[in-house]
């Protein structure tokens, strides 16, 4: 068999790593998400655009890229919080680090909040009794997204021949889970 590739998506990545931090913000509120490496929640204006909202903003009609001014039109309890860019590279490295337990290459991708794991040639290392080597690559894929899940992240896995096949797979909608590809 060829090159096996793991991509986990992260789709609620940002809006996860503000929850963490931002204690007053209760689970379940409306929330925005700013991505800027210098102002504070003081400092943003009305007319400051959305990163990410959470799925409770998005339900009422909060879309990424709004302005603040529109969004809070739409939900009066938005909350709008900034991260850093340093804080989300720093949790992305910082999984992609922990993922080195399935593959002996990670890479991080920020800019579409993900990891790619080459795990050529490790399924066996996930095998169950059957020694199938599809039972052994579901076994993996289960495995990763249990080990995302531990580090209190909800995520969409795809193994696939290629990096930008498993990441389109991942990438697909639909609740998070694995999925695995020829």
């Amino acid at each position: 068999m060829g090159r096996r590739v793991v991509a986990v998506v992260l789709p609620s990545f940002r809006i996860s790593l503000v929850r963490a931090r931002c204690p007053d913000v209760a689970p379940g509120a409306p929330l925005a998400v700013v991505v800027d490496a210098e102002r504070d929640e003081r400092a943003l204006s009305g007319g400051t655009r959305i990163d990410d909202v959470s799925s409770e903003a998005r339900e009422l009609g909060v879309l990424p890229g709004a302005t603040i001014a529109s969004a809070k039109a739409k939900c009066a309890d938005l909350r709008v919080r900034v991260l850093r860019p340093r804080e989300a590279v720093a949790a992305l490295e910082g999984l992609a680090e922990m993922l080195l337990a399935f593959g002996p290459i990670v890479a991080p991708l920020l800019d579409r909040d993900a990891v790619l794991v080459d795990v050529t040639g490790c399924a066996h290392l996930h095998a169950r009794s059957s020694g199938r080597e599809s039972d052994a690559e579901a076994a993996m894929l289960g495995a990763i997204v249990e080990s995302v899940a531990g580090a209190g992240f909800s995520c969409r896995a795809s193994l696939a021949a290629g990096p930008e096949i498993a990441l389109a797979i991942a990438q697909s909608t639909g609740p998070p889970q694995a999925r695995r590809r020829e």
